[in-house]
């Protein structure tokens, strides 16, 4: 039942398929193709809190992923304690991450904390339901450790630590945010008929 819960077999995608609707029409007079798309996804607010950083337990992952190791490419994997209360980082696809408690994710790979590949990794997590899953707060509260990649030819900053819990939505209706865009996109004139 864990493993339905949690699929430590594929990697978050944070382009994963989104169920919408599209509508594709002419204009009466053929000058103009009308789009519209729309998609009702659910609202999650997440707020973020600096913690002080606990020890990371030294794991060829942790090291791959320390300032030393350089430019790092986006990856996510999900965060355990060990006794000592250190931090140990698990990779997604690791077996491990089925047998032992969870109680947060770690990102890398991305320049800032507002980057939707942090979000979908967190939206994941606190939407987990899953026995090892362990929230570390009240209001279902986990931890977010964030490798951040600087920009070109600065020097990485440390690990971040913060604990993040859903915001409570304003009006129980927000519980889903309908999203749409409509646009004309105009067609070239056809070409004349040789009869």
């Amino acid at each position: 039942a864990l493993d339905d819960a949690l699929d430590v077999s594929s990697p978050l995608r944070a382009d994963s398929p989104v169920s919408m609707q599209v509508l594709v029409a002419a204009a009466a007079d053929r000058s103009r193709l009308l789009l519209k798309a729309e998609a009702l996804l659910p609202s999650l607010l997440l707020r973020a809190t600096p913690l002080f950083a606990l020890r990371v337990l030294p794991s060829p992952l942790s090291q791959s992923l320390s300032p030393a190791a350089g430019r790092r490419r986006r990856a996510t994997g999900w965060l355990t304690l060990e006794q000592s209360r250190k931090l140990v980082l698990l990779g997604e696809r690791e077996p491990a991450a089925s047998q032992v408690p969870l109680v947060g994710v770690w990102v890398t790979g991305e320049a800032s904390l507002d980057s939707p590949y942090v979000w979908a990794a967190t939206a994941r997590f606190s939407r987990l339901a899953a026995p090892a899953v362990t929230k570390a707060g009240p209001g279902g509260a986990f931890l977010l450790l964030v490798y951040q990649t600087p920009p070109a030819g600065e020097p990485a900053p440390p690990p971040a630590l913060y604990e993040v819990a859903p915001a409570q939505a304003a009006h129980p209706a927000a519980a889903h945010t309908l999203y749409g865009v409509s646009m004309a996109v105009p067609l070239p004139p056809p070409p004349p008929r040789s009869d």
